[in-house]
């Protein structure tokens, strides 16, 4: 473990006296630039001095301004080999540091790196269908093989499987990283204490929460601003119309990082969230990991393990190709569908369907369902 500094001390003293929150915390020291001041009144138990505060902050901040309590807690950091991360710290997420609330202090299990390949957030329900789970994990490997980071939360369903697909990677030097809405003592849910594990063994697991704090519901929201900061680009996989999830998305585009979803059947309430994200305009649809990877230029470095996906640019398609391609990139349709949405006689249409299986852009599902291949090739839009 590194060594603690006084101005390192200092902000760890305003993480355990907040409780984590960012609000107070911005407020103590917008009132206090010198933290070493506020220490001081604290330490001398000044409380005219502090009473803008809520009580039990105050009371916190008696508490932890004395040498021994603050030496205690550094001590079992050591002892648990817990590293802080601040925003004072040159090895700091520059990513995380770009957000407005970024976490002053951070306590980390593994390497947390400054500048990471292409963090992607990989995120959707706890109570995923197989379908999800399938999903994530698929997408989590694609990642991690293609020299990306997938970040998640370390919960049940979507989140624990994408961290799975990544850590599948054996070849992946740092293939993962999990954003905990407890203390990093905390394990949660408890049986994903062996990913927990392998995670800060490979990676690194996080938070911004006191050891020893318990997930709370109200952790979860504050928790996801971290895992959708740390990121590029946010891939939501499953979500109900109204979740956590749909939340984390907000967060991304209010920081600026682009959003995609994977679209699911329209009767399938798992899909329902990204579905809605999608047809607001507020995520773009994505049949592949490829076709995140090459939203940021980074497929072409990967040309090996991509070998066989074409890209064909969307104005080099016929019309009618065009008109097809569109509607199903909202997710797979039957061709009793594609008649009743597109504007053209239903021979035109199977025979546009079957050119467009020979160049790999789509292919015939049972049932005649048509879908995408994007695993053959990406269409590439102007």
């Amino acid at each position: 473990m590194r060594t603690i500094g006084e101005q390192e001390k200092l902000h760890l003293w305003l993480q355990y006296a907040t409780e984590a929150s960012v609000r107070l915390s911005h407020q103590i020291r917008l009132n206090w630039p010198d933290l070493g001041e506020a220490w001081a009144l604290a330490k001398a138990r000044r409380a005219a001095a502090f009473e803008a505060l809520p009580e039990a902050c105050r009371e916190r901040l008696f508490q932890a301004a004395d040498e021994g309590f603050m030496a205690k807690r550094i001590d079992w950091l050591a002892e648990h080999n817990v590293e802080l991360y601040m925003p004072m710290h040159e090895d700091y997420p520059a990513l995380l540091r770009e957000i407005h609330d970024a976490p002053d202090v951070l306590f980390v299990r593994g390497r947390l790196e400054k500048d990471m390949n292409l963090p992607i957030a990989l995120i959707g329900a706890r109570a995923a269908t197989d379908y999800g789970k399938s999903v994530a994990r698929t997408f989590g490997r694609a990642f991690a093989e293609a020299g990306a980071v997938v970040v998640s939360g370390l919960a049940s369903g979507v989140d624990a499987y994408a961290a799975r697909g990544a850590l599948d990677c054996a070849e992946a030097d740092y293939p993962t990283i999990a954003v905990l809405g407890s203390g990093i003592d905390v394990i949660y849910p408890p049986e994903n204490a062996r990913l927990y594990a392998e995670i800060s063994e490979r990676g690194a697991v996080l938070t911004e929460f006191l050891p020893g704090a318990e997930p709370k519901r109200e952790h979860f929201p504050v928790r996801n601003r971290i895992i959708s900061g740390l990121s590029r680009g946010v891939v939501v996989v499953e979500a109900a119309w109204r979740s956590g999830t749909s939340i984390t998305a907000g967060l991304a585009h209010d920081q600026g990082r682009e959003v995609f979803a994977v679209p699911g059947r329209i009767t399938d309430s798992m899909s329902a969230g990204t579905n809605r994200l999608i047809g607001a305009g507020e995520a773009k649809p994505v049949f592949s990991a490829a076709e995140v990877l090459a939203e940021f230029d980074y497929l072409s470095e990967y040309d090996s393990f991509y070998a066989g996906v074409q890209r064909v640019p969307l104005s080099g398609l016929s019309e009618e190709e065009a008109a097809v391609y569109r509607v199903l990139k909202g997710g797979e349709k039957t061709i009793d569908e594609l008649c009743e949405l597109l504007p053209y006689p239903a021979g035109q249409i199977n025979s546009v369907l079957t050119a467009m299986q020979f160049s790999g852009i789509m292919k015939q599902l049972p049932g005649r369902l048509y879908m995408l291949d994007t695993t053959r090739t990406l269409v590439c839009e102007d």
